[in-house]
């Protein structure tokens, strides 16, 4: 009998078979047939005719080829089989519920976890990805990680982040869940003081003292004086509540303090939108 040898048994493309003929020792071989079957029904979708040269099949679906040598005399063989399958549907996407991410909101000062449900499917492999936020879809197959026995995606690295799930089926399918964004902030904003230049005397009774926190983004700014140690606060976006509970919550609407002349030390200290308080900074002034 024949052999007949799929170039794989499993694939999302296509799959090409090639047949060898089978031996006869006595009058010789005549020539070699094949038919291709829909596995799942036995429906015939190619009938009984010569191979001459290597089959390719693209359409989705189940199948068998059969095959059988002829001699010379018309004496067929027994019928050799193969079966593969095409499959180019993707797999259903797996959805996250907001509970399985934690905490809620994804935003935190040291971890963000995210729990993922099992993929319809078993056989389905489950990968995930961490990349910038923006940045996209990664198409390097070295980006994608297996998810851990646990289920669990772990951030702990700061930054501003997009999560990627992957369910990938037997036969190279995939689909993709995301981006979902998560932040980690655990350092504090930075202090910048406009106007006013350190040590030298200078003219004028006005500064501006901004936050920079490129991660979550600056939620409120304390300023005080070194002759006047009640914290003075300046709401980022409106009034809100003080960092500490201390001093006096002031909207900052013309963007400038006015100040005292005199020598003297002007202090400042910012929070983020997570809570993270940053340095104090100072700036020694003269004004007059």
């Amino acid at each position: 009998e024949p052999t007949v040898i799929p170039d794989k048994v499993l694939s999302n493309e296509q799959i090409s078979y090639t047949i060898l003929d089978g031996v006869d020792n006595g009058v010789g071989v005549d020539r070699t047939e094949y038919r291709l079957l829909d596995k799942a029904t036995g429906a015939v979708i190619s009938d009984w005719a010569a191979y001459t040269a290597e089959k390719t099949v693209t359409a989705e679906g189940s199948y068998t080829v059969e095959a059988k040598t002829i001699d010379k005399l018309g004496n067929a063989s027994l019928a050799a089989t193969a079966d593969f399958v095409i499959d180019k549907t993707p797999p259903a996407e797996i959805i996250i519920p907001d509970g399985n991410i934690s905490p809620a909101g994804g935003q935190a000062q040291d971890q963000v976890e995210i729990t993922v449900p099992d993929a319809a499917d078993a056989a389905d492999r489950i990968t995930y990805a961490v990349v910038d936020t923006g940045s996209g879809v990664p198409s390097d197959s070295g980006a994608w990680i297996d998810l851990p026995g646990d289920k669990k995606v772990t951030v702990t690295e700061e930054g501003t982040w997009d999560v990627y799930i992957k369910v990938t089926d037997p036969a190279g399918n995939s689909t993709i869940t995301g981006p979902i964004t998560i932040m980690i902030d655990r350092t504090g904003p930075n202090i910048v003081f406009n106007g006013l230049i350190p040590d030298e005397w200078q003219k004028g009774n006005r500064f501006s003292v901004s936050a920079v926190d490129d991660v979550s983004g600056a939620k409120q700014i304390a300023y005080w004086f070194s002759y006047d140690s009640n914290k003075q606060y300046i709401d980022v976006a409106a009034i809100k509540s003080d960092i500490d509970g201390e001093g006096k919550v002031v909207r900052y609407t013309d963007n400038s303090v006015a100040i005292p002349d005199g020598e003297f030390d002007i202090f400042a200290q910012a929070e983020d939108q997570l809570g993270n308080l940053g340095s104090i900074a100072s700036i020694h002034v003269k004004v007059d």
